[in-house]
């Protein structure tokens, strides 16, 4: 539903349907936000795990230099 269908079931004297198209109107634009702020938290996440992965490689590389010098 649009905010057309709205308008024009509220000119037209119908309030409940006017109720009707609105909260389908608002149904439908809360899921798009939500399914938009999921992409984006799961976007993070998976850039947060890459930077953890990075860093322990290079703990790693940092302990794999220690051991030798001290052979």
């Amino acid at each position: 539903m649009s905010l057309e269908k709205i308008v024009a079931e509220a000119m037209a004297g119908r309030p409940l349907e006017m109720k009707e198209a609105f909260a389908e109107e608002i149904e439908s634009r809360i899921q798009d936000r939500l399914e938009e702020k999921y992409v984006e938290i799961m976007e993070a996440k998976k850039d947060d795990m890459e930077d953890e992965d990075e860093e322990d490689d290079e703990e790693d590389d940092e302990d794999e230099d220690e051991d030798e010098d001290d052979k």
